[in-house]
């Protein structure tokens, strides 16, 4: 009798442990139990998140789908926290947020995502504080690393070191999407392959090592973003052409090694080195007289090389961001609450006169919304809308009771798949614009607000802008002094968050 009981408890557990395979969130869910050890499968299914805001080491031990968001972050202030993929087995797929964030710690955090395989179609965030060190970031599976989304390697503060690893040394990587590098050093140890962009950004450092062998495919470009962005080549040269765009205002490019001499043939940056020649395809339009020779400073876990940069005292000929890179937002905030983060934001601003006012909300579910007012001064409607790289439209309309009224639409030029952006007012005139564009991608909306009292309200599915409504709630027929006022409402579908740069 106690066999047969023994063999059922057995028999029970047994299948309890079958059915446990699969941890599956289907409605948003905060754990704030502390340290996390997850056996089973994870999946967050879309539309809902998946948040755990406590606890100092989070390991996962098999295979991670995320389909919603995926929030790691400690409300508490303690040391760097450590969250870990174990093994060298486990697949995982980010069709929507990955966010690691450990921005409250007092020290730096430490990432290391192995497994078997990694796949990004959405957005990841690492981050952590980079006063203290420097964080430790990896994503190294031990087989497929394919990039189609965004991911961003973020460091707050300052950087005082740290570095980030995408894949195995020696091995290959795909990144037909966009990763950012904000105050990090990124050191590439593997071979690069695919159409993608990397955006090294503020006090940021890309690291090409032993590049003739783990080379950079000439699809791949380098976009230095700002003024302290810089690339090192260390001392083999590719041998392939490395593609870098946003060369200027002095930011770096260098070798580990003195310069000998440089030349530019209109779209060519030639670097010489002894009897090594390094190939660096910039783009027309630069002015040699500008171009200089100098100690090469790559900041903190990077270091310096006599004569070994090579720099451009001018703007960038090419200005605008790149085509192929996606922009490189901040770290989303996790939501507090299992209600819908960002759900509803309504956000008002006011101006008395022809100056630019910046005003930012910051709403309880997660999440920080900005809006710059741009006054206008003069007496029309312009509507520009600018969509693929070769079409832009400009609509101008008179409003016949005058006033200082300006609306301009700015659709981003990035490969953005099957955006339309719509814009409509109505009052004593309507007008609708529509552009639509063919690939993939995140989208930037500037509006600058009329003078009048104006709603604006967007709503977002999935990363991408459906519509924009600007109605006209009220009309005069007299100039007045009275200060107007603009309503902006920003409407967000399933906790999806849309930002306005205005």
């Amino acid at each position: 009798m106690k066999l047969a009981s023994r063999f059922r408890v057995s028999l029970l557990l047994l299948l309890a442990s079958a059915f446990a395979e699969d941890l599956v969130i289907s409605q948003n869910t905060i754990e704030s139990s502390g340290d996390t050890r997850i056996r089973q499968n994870l999946i967050v299914n879309d539309g809902v998140f998946y948040s755990i805001d406590k606890g100092m080491t989070h390991n996962f031990y098999n295979d991670i789908t995320i389909n919603g968001k995926f929030f790691i972050t400690n409300k508490e202030v303690k040391k760097g926290m450590t969250t870990d993929v174990i093994g060298t087995t486990a697949a995982i797929v980010n069709n929507g947020w990955i966010v690691l964030d450990d921005g409250n710690a007092t020290s730096a955090p430490t990432y290391d995502w192995y497994g078997g395989s990694f796949e990004n179609n959405g957005m990841v965030w690492f981050a952590g504080i980079g006063a203290t060190g420097g964080c430790t970031f990896a994503i190294q599976p031990k087989k497929d690393f394919n990039n189609r989304g965004t991911i961003i390697l973020y460091q707050y503060d300052t950087r005082s070191g740290g570095t980030s690893h995408l894949g195995l040394d020696g091995k290959t990587i795909n990144n037909d999407g966009t990763i950012c590098i904000y105050q990090n050093i990124f050191f590439q140890g593997s071979i690069i392959q695919g159409n993608g962009c990397w955006d090294v950004g503020l006090d940021s450092n890309f690291w090409a090592t032993n590049v003739n062998t783990r080379y950079i495919s000439e699809d791949q470009l380098i976009y230095l973003s700002t003024s302290s962005s810089s690339i090192r080549i260390d001392n083999y040269p590719p041998n392939k052409p490395i593609h870098i765009a946003g060369w200027g205002n002095n930011n770096l490019i260098g070798l580990n090694t003195a310069i000998q001499s440089f030349s530019y043939d209109g779209d060519n940056l030639f670097i010489k080195h002894g009897s090594y020649t390094y190939q660096i395809v910039i783009g027309p339009g630069y002015d040699p007289s500008l171009i200089s020779i100098g100690k090469a400073d790559w900041g903190s876990g990077v270091g310096t090389s006599s004569n070994g940069g090579i720099f451009y005292s001018g703007p960038p000929p090419q200005t605008g961001r790149p085509a192929k890179c996606n922009e490189c937002p901040k770290p989303p905030r996790a939501p507090t609450d299992t209600s819908d983060p960002n759900e509803s934001t309504t956000m008002t601003s006011s101006w008395t006169g022809t100056f630019t006012k910046t005003e930012t909300y910051t709403d309880t579910a997660g999440g920080t919304d900005t809006v710059v007012v741009e006054v206008p001064t003069n007496s029309e409607i312009t509507i520009t809308s600018t969509g693929s790289d070769t079409t832009r439209k400009t609509i101008n309309e008179t409003d016949t009771v005058g006033g200082n009224d300006a609306v301009i639409v700015v659709l981003p030029i990035s490969n953005n798949s099957q955006t339309t952006v719509t814009s409509t007012w109505t009052g004593i005139y309507s007008t609708t614009v529509t552009e639509t564009d063919t690939l993939g991608g995140t989208d930037t909306v500037i509006v600058e607000l009329p003078s009048k009292v104006k709603t604006i309200t967007s709503t977002r599915t999935h990363y991408t802008v459906t519509s924009i409504t600007l109605t006209t709630t009220t009309t005069t027929t007299s100039h007045t002094s009275v200060p107007p006022t603009t309503t902006v409402t920003v409407t967000h579908t399933r906790g999806r968050l849309l930002r306005f740069f205005m």
